[in-house]
């Protein structure tokens, strides 16, 4: 049996994060510590992805993300492109 525990075998996996506020994302896990952890947001496709810190307190939970949840967070995304191309004009990319 390896000595790695869960979350710690998810780093470098996307997961599932759902905060306090009931705030639910999908991000590329990028470490753990015993405080909390540090993940990457994927908010526009070939942007630098900002990594962000989040301690435990913040969070209620935190799963693997399957490959549902992947597709869903992408059309989000689209959807809020989408909406941000409606409010300043087709030129934006």
């Amino acid at each position: 049996m390896t000595s790695e525990r869960i979350p710690e075998v998810w780093v470098g996996q996307k997961v599932v994060v759902n905060t306090v506020e009931m705030v639910q994302f999908v991000a590329t896990l990028r470490d753990v510590r015993a405080f909390g952890f540090l993940h990457e947001l994927e908010d526009e496709p070939g942007d630098d992805h900002p990594l962000v810190f989040a301690p435990w307190s913040s969070i209620l939970w935190i799963r693997l993300a399957s490959d549902d949840d992947i597709d869903a967070a992408a059309e989000e995304r689209e959807g809020e492109r989408g909406r941000r191309r409606e409010l300043q004009g087709e030129d934006y990319p």
